[in-house]
């Protein structure tokens, strides 16, 4: 599993079952979707559901699987009408390292280690259009978008990192999740 320091405090969990196109705001912690009900069942529900939708009813010692996303920051590319692209400016003003704390540094990952510790990649004004890898999104984008210029067209490309499942035990009690391996 892809574990960079770096960026862990943009990390955002979603339980599985919710991983979709359309999905509600992430939580710090997986354990910050469970409801443990009076009857000993934990629930985990959808608050951005207008029917409150229940997304999973859990008993104590069920595994359930989670998955998390970590921002990667911004990069500027110019896209050729042939779906091939450059990295431009490597400093975009919302990359991630641009916000550490004061004397922290930066991070030790210039843009094209950071395009590759991705994947996920999606155009800043339209995330309808999201690739797994830099090449496909600069491909898929200039493929559906109106004529790009013969010089190219500079767009900046948000990044991001999705896991695969990461499965838990809930507790006897339902308040918390035990990691378990493999």
């Amino acid at each position: 599993m892809l574990d960079l320091p770096a960026f862990r405090s943009s990390r955002k969990w979603w339980p599985a079952a919710l991983f979709d196109e359309s999905m509600p705001p992430g939580r710090v912690r997986a354990e910050d979707w469970l409801s443990p009900t009076v009857s000993g069942v934990t629930i985990i529900r959808n608050e951005d559901d207008p029917e409150g939708g229940v997304v999973a009813t859990l008993e104590p010692n069920e595994v359930v699987e989670f998955v998390w996303h970590e921002e990667r920051g911004s990069v500027e590319i110019t896209l050729m009408p042939d779906g091939t692209w450059s990295l431009d400016d490597p400093r975009d003003d919302r990359t991630v390292d641009m916000f550490q704390p004061e004397g922290a540094g930066p991070v030790d990952l210039p843009p094209s280690a950071r395009i590759a510790a991705s994947n996920w990649f999606a155009w800043d004004e339209d995330y309808e259009t999201c690739m797994d890898t830099m090449d496909e999104f600069a491909k898929a984008l200039a493929d559906m978008s109106a004529p790009v210029a013969a010089d190219g067209v500079r767009i900046t490309v948000d990044m991001g990192f999705w896991s695969q499942g990461v499965k838990f035990r809930v507790s006897a009690d339902g308040t918390t999740l035990e990691a378990l391996n493999g």
